[in-house]
């Protein structure tokens, strides 16, 4: 979690809240409803997601607005 990737990452999150008052960012890089080999359910290969996934992070951005 700790990638240069990662790092760049979060850098620019932080710099675009700074300068936009009205977008929702939804980061679930670091999320423990997601993480570890017994959420496989959540991804294909561990790196693209599922439709369960995509159920979930719908209802959050429902639930966001």
């Amino acid at each position: 979690m700790n990638s240069k990737a990662n790092i760049v990452f979060d850098k620019a999150i932080e710099q675009f809240k700074e300068i936009s008052n009205d977008t929702i960012i939804i980061d679930h890089r670091r999320d423990a409803r997601f993480l570890g080999e017994d959420k496989e359910k959540y991804y294909y290969h561990f790196d693209h997601p599922s439709a369960e996934y995509g159920e979930v992070l719908w209802e959050e951005i429902n639930n966001s607005l």
